[in-house]
């Protein structure tokens, strides 16, 4: 048996062990840091509107559902020996948060959930991929790209996999007049996500 379990795995946090100090502290030394600057050159260069650290709620509610400036400490700590320093350099660019530009016709809300949010400006309105973890951090979303990139109603939604922060935030997308247009499958596909996300929300 390697570890003693009830001995070994504890609730309080551990320093670094000496190898992994040392690969760590080496793996800083040998950082490009030009390649990290050209990172963040590159998402300065794509952001159309800057949102420090959004805080946001769900209506009625004193507990926000989203508090991105839980992540502030990585601007205001030193990489730890216990972190892979690469890690700590690609947090500090996810905690940028706004409305970003990709591409001709393609934008992203980032930092308004663990996921980013993608609206393809299509000829008859956005197609969304991916709609975050929760209502109210979509509902931000799509406020925020109608605010600055035009109105549009919404005309699909891409699913680009299963994990809940790229579908559980999709009824902040689909509205009303577009729930009308599903078919009742497509209904009860909506019906059984929602349900699936207040079960976890109980568990």
């Amino acid at each position: 048996m390697l570890f003693d379990y009830e001995q070994e795995l504890t609730i309080h946090r551990k320093d670094a062990n000496q190898k992994t100090a040392a690969t760590n502290a080496e793996t800083y030394k040998n950082i490009d840091w030009e390649q990290v600057k050209s990172e963040q050159n590159f998402a300065d260069y794509q952001a159309l509107v800057r949102v420090p650290f959004p805080l946001i709620f769900k209506k009625n509610q004193l507990h926000p559902v989203w508090v991105l400036r839980k992540y502030a400490f990585l601007f205001e700590q030193s990489t730890p020996a216990t972190v892979h320093p690469k890690l700590w350099e690609q947090g500090k660019l996810n905690v940028q948060a706004g409305l970003y530009q990709v591409t001709e016709n393609i934008f992203q809300v980032r930092g308004f959930d663990m996921a980013n949010i993608t609206f393809v400006k299509g000829k008859t309105g956005w197609i969304v991929i991916d709609c975050l973890t929760s209502k109210e951090t979509a509902e931000e979303a799509l406020k925020l790209v109608n605010q600055h990139c035009g109105k549009r109603s919404i005309k699909a939604v891409i699913f680009s996999h299963s994990h809940i922060d790229h579908y559980g935030g999709v009824l902040g997308i689909i509205q009303t007049a577009f729930m009308e247009r599903l078919t009742t499958t497509q209904k009860r596909f909506i019906s059984a996500i929602w349900a699936g996300i207040t079960a976890i929300l109980w568990i």
